[in-house]
């Protein structure tokens, strides 16, 4: 899978601007590597966590990006 495959699968499942809002930080950052981890909230009360792996090469570009996610329990 290329960079045009994946940008055609966002483009896909698009959401609709102001919908949602996403806070991320780095958790860990060595030579070549960059773990993000990250929440991203909808108003419709749906709320994930991600985590992402990111492998750079020598000028600082992404090489690999690995995501993961799930669903935060609704809290009432």
């Amino acid at each position: 899978m290329g960079r045009a495959d994946i940008v055609a699968g966002w483009l896909e499942d698009l959401d609709e601007p102001d919908t949602w809002s996403f806070e991320w930080w780095i958790v860990r950052e060595d030579a070549g590597f960059v773990a993000i981890e990250g929440r991203t909230k909808y108003p419709s009360e749906r709320d994930y966590l991600n985590l992402w792996v990111v492998r750079l090469d020598d000028e600082g570009r992404a090489t690999e990006f690995t995501e993961w996610y799930m669903p935060r329990p609704h809290e009432d």
